[in-house]
């Protein structure tokens, strides 16, 4: 297969996660993973990882984690998800996405043993997306002969495919609701969700929680031996300061006083616990006879790059863009607009998952940040002489009852499907179906929709 050809067949595979009234029906278990990654001679053994599982963080502690290694001299490898814009994003080796080829070549080897498995009974079903490329990642950082492995879970942990793994340190950062159709409808149930990642006697970096999330975390690592290592309580956090967004402080180390200075390079002050939980898993390394200087951590920590969490777009005016898509992380959205763009006039674009019940709250949220400013405005601001085509908005009837900033977005008098295809409705729902600039917001950026994508309008706040 071809790159293209191989980005066709995944999607053949169907979405990443059902429908949340399929959920019920969905199978989630280990078996089609531990079936293929034994066909392949267990990849996932060939290097020592770190597995992260949580609700928010992960993704970030998971790249300022790698960035720290391979600042260290460590060939790394860092699998993530969901995409942003393109597949490969999910299999980095050393810091660069594996090529098209590479893609291709990996899937191709790999499709092949999944026939064969099928045709032998050994397998009782196909492999799913997501399943797939957590193989390819396995694969991938075997081949290349990587040092380390950084693996960021799906979703959930327990039941998720990266879950085979057997990491040398474990990390959970904060939980908050998120996917309560596969998770659970309370934090105790997500939390036991999450905790599955914990191995017999493996160190597990524990993020402050919630005292229901902790209660249910700490028995778990009980009942397996795990120490506890808790950020909270192993660090001090002095000299805090913020600086056009991007928080800066002093760490320093309980027992033995050792202080770094750590300036992460993503903006937001909740990037100032990712990185502290990634300071933490790198001293357990050191413990464990990792050679892990605490220059590598400063430098690492400070040339992090991870797309799409408070990305600056463009200034003049200034655009950002980040994938908040749950309660946690609209008020640490919320917080970053309030310190910094206070008693500005400020427009949200917001769209999301049907799964994510709790989206159309979340507005109400991101409001808190605009105190002084006049309330924001119900009316959505597609309309525009210069569009391709006439977008209006409409009240979504199955929130009726709502607010009126949930809107369902309507091309050219035509209803959108309030289902986003996707994984993520970040930028790969931005695809070239409509062109828009909405007058005195957007008047360089070229922003382009789907009609897949459920989209809550553009606020004023």
């Amino acid at each position: 297969m071809n790159y293209e050809s191989s980005v066709r067949y995944l999607l053949s595979l169907g979405r990443e996660l059902a429908a949340p009234t399929q959920a019920a029906a969905a199978k989630f278990d280990l078996e089609n993973i531990t079936i293929l990654a034994e066909r392949l001679g267990h990849p996932e053994r060939a290097y020592p990882s770190v597995h992260i599982a949580g609700t928010n963080g992960k993704g970030s502690t998971a790249a300022f984690l790698e960035s720290i290694l391979r600042h260290a001299g460590f060939r790394t490898g860092l699998n993530t998800s969901p995409h942003l814009e393109k597949i490969n994003e999910r299999i980095r080796v050393h810091g660069e996405e594996i090529s098209d080829e590479a893609f291709a070549d990996t899937l191709s080897r790999i499709q092949v043993l999944i026939e064969e498995l099928l045709a032998s009974g050994k397998l009782r079903g196909h492999p799913t997306y997501f399943e797939c490329v957590t193989a390819m990642a396995f694969e991938s950082f075997a081949r290349e002969r990587v040092a380390f492995g950084v693996f960021e879970v799906g979703l959930g942990g327990r039941l998720d495919a990266t879950n085979i793994l057997s990491p040398v340190v474990t990390i959970i950062t904060r939980i908050d609701f998120d996917h309560e159709n596969f998770l659970g409808h309370s934090l105790k149930e997500i939390a036991f969700e999450k905790a599955g990642i914990l191995k017999p006697g493996v160190p597990l970096v524990l993020a402050e929680q919630r005292p229901e999330a902790l209660e249910v975390i700490l028995a778990r690592a009980r009942e397996l031996a795990c120490p506890v290592i808790e950020p909270a309580q192993i660090f001090r956090v002095d000299q805090e300061s913020l600086q056009n967004g991007f928080a800066r402080a002093r760490v320093i180390e309980a027992d033995s006083g050792k202080s770094l200075e750590i300036a992460p390079s993503l903006p937001g002050r909740f990037q100032l616990q990712n990185a502290v939980n990634a300071v933490a898993a790198s001293h357990t390394l050191q413990n464990r006879g990792f050679r892990i200087p605490d220059d590598a951590i400063t430098h690492g920590i400070a040339n992090t790059v991870w797309p799409g969490r408070l990305e600056k777009l463009q200034s003049s005016p200034d655009v950002y863009f980040d994938g908040a898509h749950n309660p946690g992380a609209a008020r640490e959205l919320a917080y970053f607009l309030e310190q910094n763009f206070a008693g500005r006039k400020i427009f949200l674009i917001y769209a999301a998952l049907r799964d994510i019940h709790r989206a159309p709250h979340l507005p109400s949220r991101f409001r808190r940040a605009t105190r002084g400013n006049r309330r924001p405005s119900r009316r959505a601001f597609f309309r525009d002489p210069r569009c391709r085509a006439r977008l209006r908005t409409r009240p979504c009837r199955s929130h009726a009852r709502r607010r009126h900033f949930h809107h369902r977005l309507s091309l050219s008098g035509r209803s959108a499907s309030p289902l986003l295809e996707t994984a993520h409705p970040s930028r790969h729902a931005l695809k070239k179906n409509v062109e828009y600039r909405p007058q005195g917001f957007i008047e360089h950026q070229r922003l382009v929709l789907s009609p897949r994508c459920c989209l809550f309008g553009v606020l004023e706040l």
